[in-house]
């Protein structure tokens, strides 16, 4: 039973990860929330140690000095993987905030969220903020070449899908911009700052969140589409790329072929002037493999058995391809914000 629940907590998350990972955020937070308000200092501590892990090797490898990275160890690299990815962290947890301000406070689950919402913000800053600064140095320049030496960019990077190529590199700048917004909405979280500012001047800055929010939703949607049109475009090359070697491989199956045939010819000359022992031992072997044969139909039979027993297909087993996760992923990001959009409209007017 704990095994068929583990394999389906799998399968939940290789299929949906996005609704997997916001329903196992908001849980704990609701769970922790009255920790994280009295303690949070101690999971600041413990959400920046990651981004320190992260980005002083980081940057001190742009320096030219060569520091061994933790993100190597065989645990401690899925944990920093997923770390700097967007996907697994950072995003459901701005989701989660953006969510707490569409929601009835009156609920007591909410209530919960809505009073760690700001030590949430803070949280949620050290991925968010580990994962923008990697690719700002990375993708960045690639994105402002394309836009501005287009020539040296398809020099260094052949464009297999013009239309994915400009979706994607146009997402890669506008994460810049998010970054900087992102930057002043972060520090004015803060309660020394947001004292400093005042209550009034803070609401204001805080307003810039729903901006924030309309470009996260673009570079989401960007990320995979264009990504999705440019591994279309090398799937449709493929094809072409056989078909135009198709003739000097066939050429060169036939001449194997030949060589084989006449290989095997003399094979067999020989073999009609073999001694009888020779034949005898042929035939010994012959049959001691038809054994060997019947034993490993009989185990692949027995494997069969026992895994039908089991309860026949490993659920964990079962992962989408790269298209198919980007079409979930384009739809799980569209309702999410969607249904966003119609409780907060419907909450204004209230």
């Amino acid at each position: 039973m704990i095994n068929f629940i583990l394999d389906l907590l799998r399968l939940l998350y290789n299929v949906f990860p996005l609704f997997f990972t916001l329903a196992v955020f908001a849980g704990l937070g609701i769970l922790l929330s009255k920790s994280i308000k009295k303690h949070s200092r101690v999971y600041y501590c413990i959400f920046a140690l990651p981004f320190l892990l992260m980005l002083v090797p980081f940057f001190l490898g742009k320096l030219g000095i060569d520091v061994p990275r933790l993100n190597g160890l065989p645990v401690l690299s899925y944990f920093m993987r997923d770390y700097v990815h967007m996907g697994t962290l950072g995003f459901p947890l701005l989701i989660i905030i953006m969510y707490i301000g569409a929601l009835d406070t009156r609920n007591r689950y909410v209530a919960r969220l809505m009073s760690i919402r700001k030590e949430l913000s803070i949280i949620a800053g050290f991925p968010v903020l580990t994962h923008a600064t990697i690719r700002a140095f990375g993708v960045f320049p690639r994105g402002v070449s394309f836009f501005f030496d287009h020539e040296a960019y398809v020099a260094e990077h052949p464009v297999s899908s013009m239309a994915g190529a400009v979706i994607s590199n146009f997402v890669f700048v506008l994460g810049i911009v998010m970054l900087a917004l992102f930057l002043v909405l972060w520090v004015t979280s803060f309660t020394a700052v947001h004292r400093r500012m005042g209550s009034r001047r803070w609401r204001k800055v805080q307003r810039w969140a729903y901006a924030l929010y309309v470009m996260l939703f673009i570079h989401s949607m960007g990320i995979q589409v264009g990504g999705m049109l440019t591994r279309q475009a090398r799937d449709a090359e493929k094809p072409v790329a056989m078909a135009e070697n198709a003739p000097a491989q066939h050429d060169g199956n036939n001449r194997a072929g030949g060589r084989a045939a006449h290989a095997a010819f003399g094979r067999q000359t020989g073999n009609d002037n073999v001694h009888g022992k020779s034949r005898k031992a042929s035939e010994n072997n012959k049959r001691k493999n038809e054994r060997n044969g019947q034993r490993e139909d009989g185990r692949e039979q027995s494997g069969k058995q026992d895994e039908g027993k089991r309860g026949g297909l490993n659920l964990a087993e079962i992962k989408p391809g790269r298209n198919a996760k980007s079409w979930i992923h384009i739809v799980s990001v569209c309702v999410v914000f969607g249904s966003y959009l119609v409780l907060r409209v419907r909450k204004a007017r209230r």
